[in-house]
């Protein structure tokens, strides 16, 4: 077997979100861009032989493009199919969403902050629902940030619901606990030195062919070409991207968004 160059590649097939959420830069922003069903066939058989998978995920809620459950179909001819989704809308599209297609699906929960409590509870009966559907092939992962402090209330009430429906109980789901990060802002004033994966083992395209070294650079801060003008071999092999490398090689981070990104902290020596 071929060993690829990326573990998995992040396209972003809309950054349209139906939710507000406040650590999101989503609420602030309020994009409504959607990618093409033509445009997401020359990303896939330009990426198809660098990466193990893609994750349709960077910013917006994927299951607003129309055209997703295509793009899954297409692209899990060749790769490992993933997306993140808050799950506001997996009842509408339950029967596509236990397509043996797709590879993984995250559920943020951390999402029904916003949500009433006669809400919340529905919410949570149409994750089991889907959970416990025996046709469900897909891995499901719940999702939470896990900060004791900030969260602590509404994380204790996600495990509570989790307990409740017994949503850990049945095959394929796992509860992913993830520290809560900051968004990397050009505007930050601190400086750290360190390295990272991303460039090394993911990068990020977004909904216009931009290609960023990562998928928390909702800024496009750090783009090394656009997908829809060059071949990957051509944007791998520029000057950009080269001195990215050599940047984390060294432990000086190469773009100034970089050089003020904490997420980086997590891959010290």
């Amino acid at each position: 077997m071929i060993m690829k160059k990326f573990k998995n590649i992040y396209v972003e097939i809309t950054n349209e979100c139906n939710l507000a959420c406040s650590f999101c830069p989503s609420h602030i922003l309020k994009l409504n861009e959607k990618m093409s069903m033509a445009n997401f066939k020359i990303i896939i058989d330009k990426i198809k032989d660098y990466t193990e998978g893609i994750y349709l995920h960077i910013l917006g809620e994927p299951l607003l493009n129309k055209d997703i459950f295509d793009f899954i179909n297409y692209a899990s001819r060749y790769l490992k199919v993933s997306l993140t989704t808050n799950g506001i809308l997996i009842n509408k599209y339950h029967r596509e969403l236990i397509n043996n297609n797709l590879y993984i699906m995250n559920i943020s929960l951390q999402c029904i902050y916003q949500l009433k409590e006669e809400q919340r509870d529905n919410y949570f009966k149409l994750v089991r629902d889907l959970i416990i559907d025996p046709k469900r092939m897909v891995a499901v992962h719940l999702r939470i940030w896990n900060d004791k402090i900030k969260n602590r209330e509404l994380n204790e009430y996600i495990l509570k619901k989790i307990e409740q429906y017994s949503l850990l109980s049945y095959p394929n789901v796992n509860l992913s606990l993830m520290d809560e990060f900051e968004w990397p802002d050009i505007e930050q004033n601190n400086y750290s030195i360190g390295t990272c994966l991303g460039g090394k083992k993911q990068l990020a395209i977004h909904v216009n062919g931009n290609v960023s070294l990562c998928c928390l650079d909702y800024q496009e801060k750090t783009i090394i070409g656009n997908i829809f003008q060059d071949d990957l071999d051509q944007i791998l092999k520029n000057e950009l991207y080269e001195n990215a490398l050599l940047g984390w090689q060294k432990d000086k981070p190469y773009f100034p968004l970089c050089q003020k990104c904490n997420y980086k902290s997590r891959f010290r020596r």
